[in-house]
């Protein structure tokens, strides 16, 4: 489920829950705080005058980017996984589950492009397929912070 916090060092952070829907999302927070992600993958953000509302992540060429889910099968076969946009390469911080992962082929993943040289930054390679927790789950995922190329 993940967690949050109201103020403090957990200012804005982000709540997978169990909900399909807008109408099922639970009470506001008091601050505006929380980002919560629907199964359908799509975030909303609690806004303290228009309630909860999509969550617009990024701007364009050049805008830090957060929380992106990222595209992939979480399987433990499969490797590879792709952002929505294409990313400054260095610029990304990967997570799986919350849990930042380290760069490099040795360590947790490599950032690549798909297209070839050139092509643009798009794809996390991880060194190890990541593998979901035991039993139906729907919160498992693989996201990213990065800035926009």
């Amino acid at each position: 489920m993940g967690t949050f916090g109201l103020g403090g060092l957990h200012r804005q952070s982000t709540w997978l829950c169990p909900y399909p829907t807008l109408a099922d999302l639970p009470p506001a927070a008091r601050d505006g705080s929380v980002t919560i992600v629907l199964d359908t993958n799509t975030p909303y953000q609690y806004d303290t005058t228009l309630g909860w509302i999509p969550l617009i992540i990024g701007g364009g060429v050049g805008s830090r980017i957060y929380n992106e889910i990222l595209t992939g099968l979480i399987n433990g076969i499969n490797t590879a996984f792709t952002t929505g946009v294409d990313f400054v390469f260095g610029t990304e911080t990967v997570y799986f589950n919350g849990v930042r992962q380290l760069p490099g082929a040795s360590v947790d993943y490599v950032a690549s492009e798909s297209g070839g040289a050139g092509s643009g930054y798009d794809t996390i390679t991880f060194t190890v397929a990541p593998r979901g927790r035991p039993g139906p789950r729907i919160d498992d995922v693989v996201s990213v912070d990065y800035d926009s190329a």
